[in-house]
């Protein structure tokens, strides 16, 4: 009767309690899933955030690597720069030796052709001299 109801409705309360708890227990096992595939999602992640600074590591350590060999051959082009000037420097100081060499040569030169013009015209002068003599 009445205590036979509230006994039903206690019953009923109860049944509506333990589907509520299976609820409650299947959204904790779905939550407990989805946690551990975020897990998972930043265990994988971490791992890539760490090969990407490994990577920007290596990368730094190429680019430090690769300006120490911008730096020796910038100072090797200087080095080189000032060879080429220095010699470029000889090179015009040579020429200019050639030159007056070749200069006082030609003049030499010139000065022994007219000797040697005039020579040959005293001799032809004598010859002729000799020539009319002997006629």
């Amino acid at each position: 009767t009445d205590k036979d109801q509230q006994i039903t409705d206690k019953d009923q309360q109860l049944s509506q309690l333990n589907t509520q708890l299976t609820d409650k227990d299947q959204q904790l096992s779905q939550l407990n899933t989805q946690l551990t595939d975020k897990d998972q999602q930043l265990s994988q992640l971490n791992t890539q955030l760490n090969d990407k600074d490994q990577q920007i590591t290596q990368l730094n350590t190429q680019l430090t690597d690769k300006d120490q060999q911008l730096s020796q051959l910038n100072t090797q082009l200087t080095d080189k720069d000032q060879q080429i000037s220095q010699l470029s420097t000889q090179v015009n100081e040579k020429n200019e030796i050639i030159e007056n060499i070749t200069n006082k040569e030609i003049i030499t030169s010139n000065t022994s052709a007219n000797r040697s013009i005039s020579t040959d015209l005293i001799l032809q002068q004598n010859l002729e001299t000799e020539i009319e003599q002997l006629k």
